[in-house]
């Protein structure tokens, strides 16, 4: 009985550190983004770096950030050398081909 206690005890122990460990993860992936925002919107000709709802050039910024966004996407994606990708999608196939179905893997 007394290490069932002690079992059970632990487990709310580790189930409490997951939850607080994801709750920091969260706080800190949401302050980065933030952080990453206000980096953009310093180098953009808005007299402000902060982005709020309130502010009068809300609709102007979020444009901005997607626009910086989608361009960021874009070159990230022309940076790709198309030859990785038909290398990638090449060993992708040869390892499928050696994949057997489950009636003729049962017959071996």
């Amino acid at each position: 009985m007394h290490t069932s206690t002690q079992t059970e005890q632990l487990a709310r122990k580790s189930i409490e550190y997951a939850n607080n460990m994801k709750a920091m993860m969260g706080e800190r992936m949401k302050q980065q983004f933030e952080a990453e925002i206000q980096v953009m919107l310093a180098e953009c000709p808005f007299t402000t770096s902060t982005l709020s709802i309130h502010d009068e050039n809300y609709e102007l910024k979020m444009k901005y950030l997607c626009r910086r966004i989608l361009d960021n996407d874009m070159n990230a994606v022309c940076l790709e050398d198309p030859k990785d990708l038909f290398i990638k999608k090449e060993k992708r196939s040869l390892d499928i081909k050696y994949i057997k179905p489950v009636q003729s893997q049962k017959k071996a």
